[in-house]
């Protein structure tokens, strides 16, 4: 409850400035108007009813256009950008290309005396080949999966998703009505804290955060996602528990998570997964774990399946075992000593990765790592990583960065995401429109309150050049007041705008997926049409009565509808284009698609409010003044000046390059980052924290 009173005071306060404001406006003018000009009165006290009823209107079409219901057809689209999305996530992690075959880790069912939790099932023991059977005969489907850092506990959930979507697909391919589970990995470190931590306040924050990771990631309207969400067509996997927290600190943000999927909410609790570090988990357990819930933990690689898959990723039928000859050597030590440092280091599967990557060079020499300490296979590995993948990768164009350059790169992002942190945002997630947080000193409620302030001031000052530049009658007629009517309404929805959006994340213009949404917005845009033209035929009607009485209405609305009328109507038209543009954004296919993305979008709405307001303005300064209500609008919400601003505060200490989003590009399709919906992640805690040092 607390949460909604502090979401309605914006708009309390903001529908009575203008209530305040438009009577003070009418009073005004009633004051200008003569006692005996009936017409002109009339015409003042429409005004206040016409302008609020253009502002319920907008939010009447706003809250139409994100209308939406849970359904099959929905599932299965969500399903399908799911499967695409996490897929290419799995051949990332994995360093493969082709058929994806992730190492045949072992886990195991914990003993439930070791922690104070009750199981829903499950076998004692399974694998990464049979997770999905071992999820599947579950009775209530909670599952936690424990284990060390880079036990691979990610892939081993990106593994049990695409098992379950492709049973969810072959289900809903049988029988297109069945209700399915639409699993959905959703990286927990980007749930924000919150004063409140009451566990129905958290959960509540908690379903809003993974409809709002619906919308966003993969373009699920947002009323359709809390639908999904509600009717338990979502199967979420909470990914990354133990990033919540820092590790010096307690973890709070997580029990107050645990606590919230605790609650009851219904005669069985909901289905869930998460990943958690070990000694993580079993701190939290100690207080409040996971009820009703199967805890499995990862076990080691063992030497056979270490073998099998530098087999697949390096294969050669000529040698034994399969393996290319220079691998002979790492094979012949872990056969000897299948309890050794060498064995416990590959043992772990991201320890393996960088294992492979590092020697990926048919000219390279894998056998040296025979001849190091635990400590130093660690630090020999982490250390050879970007000096590798530089070598291998070519950047965009041709031609290789420069090792230190990339390091510093990378250290810099790691400086990011530790800011980040520290103002209470994700430590892992960086979102690439997000750059500015760490290179000035401004906050999001700043950005909000500048382009409002912005964008109003602008909006104003443009309306009245415009109206200056008119000719007005005394007393004023009717198109003297459209004029200012319609003038009212573009400060009124600039600042709405801009208010709304500053500060979002952009989104993608889709032309082929916006004309399939026409047919399904034609409502929406019959209403705002609707309420334009009462509007309009409000301030002729009581003009033309007042004037000539009833016998002269029909003169009235006959001189009215002329090309102002349709110029009216293209202005609402215009509007609409830019309501139905929604609140959804794609999963991105690169990390530098995020801001290309919002080009396009800055670039349509150009356009859009261009045309409209030289449709719906009138006389020779109707294009200037469309261009600085335009550009004022963009400036306000586009996420590009700040974008440049912090990309010059870092460039100028030569922190990051650039071409910025070419470099994340380069790093992405090198292995070193990950996407996750469209927030960039080091593909690794252990190696964000290398990086960081």
């Amino acid at each position: 409850m607390v949460g909604r009173v502090r979401l309605r005071v914006p708009i309390v306060l903001g529908v009575v400035a203008l209530v305040l404001g438009l009577a003070w406006l009418t009073w005004w003018l009633l004051d200008k108007t003569g006692v005996d000009d009936g017409a002109g009165i009339a015409n003042v006290l429409a005004l206040a009813p016409g302008v609020l009823g253009a502002v319920a209107g907008i939010v009447a079409l706003r809250r139409g256009v994100e209308g939406g219901h849970a359904s099959a057809a929905s599932a299965r689209r969500l399903l399908g950008a799911v499967s695409e999305d996490e897929a290419r996530l799995l051949a990332r992690l994995l360093g493969d290309t082709g058929a994806l075959k992730a190492a045949n880790a072992g886990f195991e069912q914990v003993d439930a005396e070791l922690v104070r939790w009750r199981g829903d099932g499950g076998g004692q023991s399974g694998s990464a080949a049979t997770i999905s059977t071992y999820y599947q005969g579950l009775t209530r489907g909670r599952l936690a999966v424990l284990g060390e850092a880079g036990a691979g506990k990610t892939v081993l959930a990106l593994t049990l998703l695409l098992d379950l979507a492709t049973a969810a697909r072959s289900a809903l391919d049988r029988d297109p009505a069945v209700r399915v589970r639409v699993p959905v990995r959703m990286n927990l470190s980007g749930f924000t804290r919150s004063d409140d931590n009451d566990p129905e306040v958290v959960r509540r924050r908690l379903l809003d955060w993974m409809a709002r990771h619906l919308a966003d990631t993969y373009g699920v309207p947002s009323r359709t996602a809390k639908a999904l969400i509600a009717d338990r067509w979502i199967l979420p996997i909470l990914d990354g528990l133990d990033e919540m927290d820092p590790d010096d600190g307690p973890p709070t943000r997580a029990q107050h998570v645990l606590a919230a999927l605790n609650m009851p909410v219904g005669p069985t609790p909901d289905a869930v997964i998460i990943t958690c570090r070990t000694p993580r988990y079993h701190a939290l357990a100690a207080d409040e774990p996971l009820e009703d819930t199967t805890v499995v933990v990862l076990q080691p690689l063992g030497v056979k399946e270490v073998v099998a898959w530098l087999r697949h990723r390096f294969p050669d039928k000529t040698q034994p075992d399969g393996v290319e000859r220079r691998w002979r050597p790492v094979v012949q030590r872990l056969r000897r000593h299948p309890g050794g440092r060498l064995a416990r280091c590959l043992g772990n599967p991201l320890r393996l990765y960088l294992a492979v990557t590092v020697y990926r060079d048919r000219a390279s020499t894998p056998g040296e790592l025979n001849h190091l300490d635990a400590d130093e296979l660690d630090a020999h590995l982490m250390s050879r990583l970007v000096p590798s993948v530089a070598v291998h990768h070519t950047k965009p164009g041709r031609g290789h960065y420069d090792p230190d350059d990339v390091h510093r790169w990378l250290h810099t992002l790691t400086r990011h995401l530790a800011s980040t942190a520290a103002q209470g945002r994700s430590g892992t997630d960086f979102y690439v429109h997000e750059l500015w947080r760490s290179a000035t000193d401004l906050t999001g409620i700043h950005v909000r309150l500048t382009a409002t302030l912005l964008s109003v001031g602008v909006s104003i000052l443009t309306a009245v050049y415009y109206l200056s530049s008119q000719v007005m009658h005394m007393p004023p007629t009717w198109a003297d007041w459209l004029d200012l009517l319609i003038a009212a309404s573009v400060v009124v929805f600039v600042a709405w705008w801009s208010t709304v959006y500053a500060g979002d994340s952009p989104k993608r213009i889709s032309l082929r997926r916006h004309s399939r949404r026409f047919s399904g917005q034609i409502k929406q845009g019959v209403v705002l049409c609707a309420i334009a033209a009462v509007m309009y035929a409000t301030v002729v009607a009581v003009e033309g009565v007042i004037r000539y009485g009833f016998c002269g209405l029909l003169p009235a609305f006959a001189d009215a509808f002329d090309e102002r009328a349709a110029r009216s109507l293209m202005a609402a038209l215009a509007v609409w284009l830019l309501m139905s543009l929604g609140g959804t954004q794609d999963m991105v296919a690169r990390p530098s698609a995020l801001m290309r993305d919002a080009l396009h979008r800055d670039i349509y709405v150009v356009a859009v409010l261009i045309v409209g307001c030289v449709a719906g303005l009138s006389g020779d300064d109707a294009i200037p003044t469309a261009v600085m209500i335009a550009l004022c609008a963009i400036v306000a919400t586009s996420p590009w000046p700040r974008h440049i601003a912090g990309l010059i505060t870092y460039r100028r200490r030569k922190l990051l390059p650039w071409r910025f989003g070419r470099f994340l590009d380069w790093a992405y399709a090198a292995g070193i980052l990950r996407l996750t919906g469209t927030a960039v992640q080091f593909r690794h805690r252990d190696l964000q924290r290398h990086l960081a040092a």
